[in-house]
């Protein structure tokens, strides 16, 4: 990321993305923002008003006037969603992405018209927990073309995809070399292998509009311990070449999962990149109605019967979401795979 100067440190994930939406209203003075559905960015109060996956599911926070949801990018589920045969159909997904960064574009008309204005567009580079979905290619560039016109700031959640989550890219967001570049970025999780850090990039004059007159202060934020973790990990990473590893597992683990998909027609969708991946269970795959029950029997009963932990997650808890270490290896996929491929023969019985 050359064409970011400053990096702001942080502990927690929810500590960098609240960071990233002071970053953006003290720079274009501007107060709303864009999230998307079922979108998660952290549990202290500002960015659960920012997560729909918390305040549309029975939360205490609820979403503030100052919070715009746009429609999830996601061809299998989303607003506009594609048909089987056309799930990896090139000029059909870019027709899709199209209609979904038209959708942002008329809620930022409708923000403007109301006499406001969006300081930030907020998305996870792949979205997580609310069901391990690929924006379609050109989307975030799109939506970054529409925000900018609007006087707002991309801002992009790396915190569960970013340090070689994909394969070779160290960063989702440059998933399709197209150009696309955040105004800022938020980082954590894997950054520190499990040790409490996070931190914020930017540009230079992003950053030097923070805070007015008062500077920015964080108390463990930049710590030596903190910072040590960080730059062991990014060690391993080039020393063990995990970017090119992650890369052949997850060209493996894809062919895995949709051989499994033909043997199983509970699997309505398999989605994912790298070691990031989701497996969409249905009751029916023409309805597409998810199974919710079956994806917690599945991943309880992996659990016991394996010892193999999978989650069961999206806004209908029927996601499998399968995004394990990047030390993960072919044997660990043939055994993850034969497992599920028992246990799904079981329980469909």
């Amino acid at each position: 990321m050359s064409e970011f100067r400053k990096f702001l440190q942080c502990s927690p994930r929810s500590e960098a993305n609240d960071l990233a939406l002071r970053l953006a209203r003290d720079y274009t003075k501007h107060k709303d923002a864009i999230v998307i559905e079922h979108a998660y960015h952290g549990h202290v109060t500002t960015t659960m008003e920012l997560s729909p996956y918390k305040f549309d599911h029975g939360s205490t926070v609820s979403q503030p006037e100052w919070v715009h949801v746009a429609p999830c990018p996601d061809v299998y589920r989303g607003k506009h969603r594609l048909a089987d045969e056309e799930l990896l159909n090139e000029e059909k997904l870019y027709s899709a992405g199209k209609q979904y960064s038209d959708d942002v574009k008329t809620i930022l008309d409708g923000v403007e018209s109301n006499g406001r204005g969006v300081a930030a567009y907020f998305a996870e580079a792949l979205q997580s927990c609310g069901g391990q979905v690929i924006p379609p290619k050109d989307y975030f560039k799109d939506v970054a073309s529409h925000v900018r016109n609007h006087g707002g700031l991309m801002v992009i959640d790396e915190v569960q995809t970013g340090f070689g989550r994909i394969g070779r890219k160290y960063w989702a967001h440059q998933l399709y070399d197209d150009g696309f570049i955040p105004d800022i970025v938020t980082m954590g999780k894997p950054m520190g292998n499990g040790f409490p850090v996070s931190a914020v990039a930017t540009r230079k004059e992003i950053a030097d509009a923070l805070g007015g007159e008062v500077g920015y202060f964080n108390t463990y934020g930049g710590n030596p311990v903190a910072c040590a973790a960080v730059i062991s990990v990014m060690k391993v990473v080039k020393e063990e070449n995990l970017l090119e590893h992650s890369q052949s597992m997850g060209e493996k683990l894809e062919i895995s999962l949709r051989n499994l998909q033909k043997k199983h027609d509970c699997i309505g969708d398999i989605r994912g990149v790298g070691l990031f991946w989701g497996i969409d269970l249905v009751k029916d795959r023409v309805t597409r109605e998810p199974d919710q029950k079956l994806a917690i029997q599945t991943i309880l009963a992996l659990r016991k019967g394996s010892g193999i932990l999978l989650n069961a997650d999206g806004p209908h808890t029927n996601i499998l979401k399968i995004k394990p270490p990047l030390c993960f290896n072919e044997q660990n996929i043939m055994e993850t795979v034969e497992a599920l491929d028992q246990v799904l023969t079981l329980l469909k019985r």
